[in-house]
């Protein structure tokens, strides 16, 4: 699998895409990576990608277990986070509801799912042309 995580703080957009099989390992230290990043700051929009994801591991209890860091991680008083998932086929939204049910109970979360790049990034409030400039292939 791979992830790439890239932090546009101009846009105050954290831009997470996946390919291939989706692993929790892999998903977890991406996420450490990023919550490491001097980039980081609290309440970043996050768009993320799953449009290319072939396969995503079903590790119910992993999953929640690396939902309950992030929880962790995101839950500020002083900033809320917006995460907006692009799902475009059956079984990427599968994962992608799964995921939003995980954020059900967090308060300072907003986790929606879109079906295409550009409702994406009308939900989080993004000019889709500012995005394809940075990323030709959405």
């Amino acid at each position: 699998m791979a992830i790439s995580v890239r932090i546009l703080p101009d846009l105050g957009l954290v831009y997470i895409r996946y390919s291939g099989r989706m692993t929790l390992a892999e998903t977890g230290a991406a996420f450490a990576d990023y919550m490491a990043h001097p980039e980081f700051r609290p309440g970043q929009k996050q768009l993320v990608d799953f449009t290319e994801i072939s396969e995503w591991e079903r590790d119910l209890p992993k999953l929640m277990e690396l939902q309950a860091r992030k929880a962790e991680a995101f839950h500020d008083p002083h900033h809320s986070t917006m995460v907006v998932a692009v799902a475009p086929s059956a079984e990427t939204r599968k994962l992608a509801d799964l995921v939003s049910r995980s954020w059900d109970a967090v308060d300072g979360v907003v986790y929606l799912v879109a079906e295409s790049h550009d409702h994406a990034l009308d939900l989080l409030g993004v000019r889709s042309d500012t995005l394809t400039e940075l990323f030709p292939s959405i």
